[in-house]
């Protein structure tokens, strides 16, 4: 253990206004259009996680871990809309990534955008969910580790994304701009009486090529089921790999369990040096809600090289 650390005084929020009427009165003036806006709003999400780590593979030097706080992608935000009249809508969201055990803000990759509605569906432009992996999620690790269920978290920079939704049916393409249409990725989804099925293609440069399908079943005493089978071709054209993922869900009162299992194979190409490997992945996690917007949750994962053991909390806002 190092010498201790001494943290710097940090002088009140009262106190910074008593010496500046100057920076009380810039602050009410930025914060007047938020309060005029009755669509506005600042949310947030905490998340921390202790975990233990076993290595498996012990020919890398890599040592065990002991007990570990980390971070588990906690994020707070501003979003806002406006009607338009006719049937339209503005809206804008951004949101910032924060470093909860270290009180910092992480390098931003997360949502901002400024969206459309109308008849048309939706357009946003910015940092947008990804419309490829958002609608039929990823499929492999066959993890969670916040608790809820949801493996289907990428976002996209400097793209333009439409969706339309048509029933039970769900359609969205997007286009990443840098210098030019540099990706398109696309997908389409349909549900109907418990039974879900959604493709997806993901095209950037080269043979870069992925595609994906998820099928799925939910029954009403809150069991769900899915399978999600991916292939993909890298950018320069080499290690094609292919992986699933089959995942089960089930809620009752205030408790959700899952369990799931992901395999990936790696079709080596012999002419290149390849980071990518064989991989298997199961996880197990209980989940209770402690209140409308607070979660614990326990996890049990198991992978090709390493295990590990991880309690997390949660509080939403």
């Amino acid at each position: 253990m190092g010498a201790p650390r001494l943290e710097p005084s940090i002088p009140t929020e009262q106190h910074l206004l008593n010496k500046s009427p100057l920076l009380l009165a810039l602050l009410s003036t930025a914060l007047s259009p938020f309060g005029a806006q009755a669509a506005s709003s600042v949310y947030g999400s905490i998340r921390l996680v202790a975990s233990v780590v076993d290595y498996n593979d012990k020919t890398n030097d890599t040592d065990d871990q002991g007990i570990s706080l980390d971070n588990s992608d906690s994020r707070f935000g501003l979003r806002g809309s406006e009607e338009l009249g006719n049937g339209f809508k503005i809206g804008g969201r951004y949101e910032f990534g924060v470093a909860a055990d270290a009180a910092s803000i992480q390098d931003n990759k997360r949502l901002s955008y400024i969206s459309l509605e109308g008849g048309f569906g939706e357009l946003q432009a910015g940092r947008v969910w990804s419309s490829y992996w958002n609608a039929t999620g990823d499929a492999w690790p066959g993890n969670d580790f916040t608790g809820d269920g949801n493996v289907t978290t990428r976002r996209i920079s400097d793209a333009i994304k439409w969706t339309k939704a048509l029933g039970g049916a769900k359609f969205s393409l997007m286009g990443v701009f840098k210098d030019g249409l540099q990706r398109t990725q696309g997908s389409g989804g349909i549900s109907s009486g418990g039974i879900s099925a959604a493709i997806g293609f993901d095209k950037k440069e080269k043979s870069h090529f992925h595609t994906t399908l998820n099928l799925g079943y939910k029954t009403d005493n809150g069991l769900s089921l899915n399978a999600i089978l991916q292939n993909r071709d890298p950018d320069d054209g080499t290690d094609t790999v292919v992986g699933y993922t089959l995942i089960g869900v089930y809620s009752a009162n205030k408790n959700t369990f899952i369990l799931s299992y992901g395999d990936k194979d790696v079709d080596k190409d012999n002419d290149t040096v390849s980071t990518s490997s064989d991989d298997q992945s199961v996880s197990f996690e209980v989940a209770r809600k402690l209140g409308d917007r607070s979660l614990a949750w326990v996890s049990a994962n198991n992978f090709e090289h390493a295990s590990a053991i991880l309690i997390g909390l949660r509080h939403d806002w």
